[in-house]
């Protein structure tokens, strides 16, 4: 356990850092707990990648705490279990070619579940925010609905031609 809120006052700026390099790498964190559980302070502390490429693997079966990806568009990260804190990916890197997926991420006592900065992607199938103070849900429901809107406009308009 590393920086957990429960194991007392903790003065670091992150638990754990992976830094991309010239190298290729593998990484697996499984089990890892950093700070983030029930905490409003997505930026502090946790579990940062910072700068990973197109050579760096990352695959965090079950972690829990704050998760932030800064530069790491061409990275492939995969996360089959994570749950509480935020998760905030950044960087104006435009090099994209790579995959940041979460198979479950639950998030509780947040501010905010996740902070998608920078134009960046991310795939989450299964995204469970429970009751925070804000959440990003509202504005992806707006832009669903404006895609079922334009959806049903083509189809009119499709139909109509036919």
């Amino acid at each position: 356990m590393k920086g957990a809120h429960d194991a007392g006052a903790m003065h670091n700026g992150i638990d754990i850092e992976q830094v991309g390099s010239a190298n290729a790498s593998h990484m697996t964190y499984d089990g890892v707990y950093v700070f983030g559980m029930y905490q409003k302070a997505p930026l502090r502390q946790g579990l940062r990648f910072t700068n990973l490429t197109e050579k760096d693997v990352v695959v965090l079966p079950h972690v829990q705490g704050n998760l932030r990806f800064v530069n790491c568009g061409r990275a492939t990260v995969a996360a089959n279990c994570s749950y509480e804190g935020s998760v905030v990916v950044k960087g104006r890197d435009q090099a994209r070619d790579g995959l940041l997926g979460f198979q479950t991420r639950l998030a509780t006592i947040v501010s905010h579940g996740l902070y998608l900065r920078d134009n960046h992607s991310i795939v989450m199938s299964d995204f469970y925010a429970e009751a925070p103070s804000k959440t990003v849900l509202a504005p992806i429901s707006r832009a669903l609905d404006d895609l079922r809107r334009l959806g049903e406009a083509d189809l009119r308009l499709n139909h109509e031609t036919h």
